[in-house]
């Protein structure tokens, strides 16, 4: 297949913010859609700053309202909140607006959540459950269900511009299954193995562009991000399948990489990137101590256990920070051979007297 030309207009279609499609526009031409999402992926997630991400959830109607416009965009929301609409009362749209309506006050912006083929009341739950969120965290799940949006427009968009395509009409069917079953899952909590019909060997997409393994840090406390907080990122490697609780685990840790947080709250690569990471136990090291405010010490280890053992996850609270109370923090997680190909984001939130650590994609 000829390599696809995305210009700024159909990039902005997709995502509404301008800087995202100057940045997609300038990469193109692509060779495929999956390499297209791929760079999308680190764009938005990697150059895109807050206030673009706040752009581009701008440019979404409300849940529950259909767009007044006639651009290409807003006909996407249109079919993507087709379900939700046609689902929905003249009792629950109203629901929906009132919650709407609460849910902007508190956060600022519209709740954003991936519609394509969910109810309206699936949607309103999922509204509920998000309003209890801290605002620094529901900012990063709203930018996960964006890059979900976008990635399904992306496919759509490549999709017209190939059809006629019998090969690329067999893979735009099955892509769309998978974008199904994705669809249910809430980020920010702890994924596992992918779901039933998903094939456990390695799909045939573009290489990495990023460590299969990043983080970042946000300073809750202040709204913004922590900067300077050294990261570590050690796996286990022992005579022992796993570290256990409480036990000694002298020389079962080996460092992948280290880094320190940028002025956005993100590290710099803790390993390198290769396509399939190996399975085991991890864990990841912040150091608090050494922050110029009160920053936070990271560290990532793995362990190499069995792939139907149960995951291992464990915070420890070490070093005491400039006016804070925790001196540092480790994250401990196991990788399953299942998820080898997975990208996994182990973001950290942080005040002076509270952490918060969740699996992000």
């Amino acid at each position: 297949m000829d390599e696809i030309k995305v210009d700024e207009k159909e990039a902005l279609a997709c995502c509404g913010s301008s800087q995202f499609a100057k940045q997609m526009a300038l990469a193109s031409p692509f060779p495929s859609v999956d390499y297209a999402i791929s760079v999308a992926k680190d764009i938005w997630f990697d150059k895109v700053d807050v206030i673009g991400w706040l752009e581009a959830f701008a440019a979404h109607p409300r849940i529950g309202e259909s767009p007044s416009s006639h651009t290409k965009s807003a006909q996407w929301s249109k079919g993507e909140q087709s379900t939700a609409l046609a689902t929905a009362t003249d009792s629950g749209l109203q629901e929906l607006s009132d919650w709407n309506a609460r849910y902007r006050q508190k956060f600022g912006h519209v709740f954003l959540i991936c519609a394509s083929g969910r109810s309206a009341d699936e949607i309103l739950g999922e509204l509920k459950n998000r309003y209890s969120n801290r605002p620094i965290h529901e900012l990063e799940i709203a930018s996960q269900e964006q890059m979900k949006i976008t990635e399904l427009r992306l496919r759509k968009l490549f999709s017209a511009k190939t059809k006629g395509d019998s090969t690329g009409s067999q893979y735009s069917t099955a892509v769309a299954s998978k974008a199904e079953k994705e669809r249910v899952v809430i980020i920010g909590q702890h994924l596992t193995a992918p779901l039933e019909g998903f094939p456990a060997k390695a799909p045939q997409v573009q290489a990495r562009t990023r460590p299969p393994i990043t983080t970042h840090v946000l300073d809750v406390s202040r709204g913004s991000p922590a900067a300077g907080i050294e990261v570590r990122l050690e796996m286990w490697k022992s005579s022992q399948p796993r570290p256990s609780f409480g036990g000694t685990d002298i020389g079962g840790w080996v460092l992948e990489g280290c880094s320190t947080t940028d002025k956005d709250g993100r590290s710099g690569q803790l390993m390198s990137i290769v396509d399939a990471l190996s399975p085991g136990v991890y864990r990841i090291s912040f150091n608090t101590e050494g922050c110029p405010a009160g920053g936070i010490d990271l560290r990532l280890e793995m362990s190499k256990g069995g792939e139907d053992g149960p995951s291992v996850g464990e915070i420890d609270i070490g070093k005491y920070n400039h006016g804070g109370f925790f001196l540092y923090v480790s994250i401990v997680f196991e990788i399953k051979e299942t998820q080898k190909w997975e990208h996994f984001h182990v973001p950290l939130l942080l005040t002076p007297f509270s952490i918060t650590a969740y699996r992000g994609s």
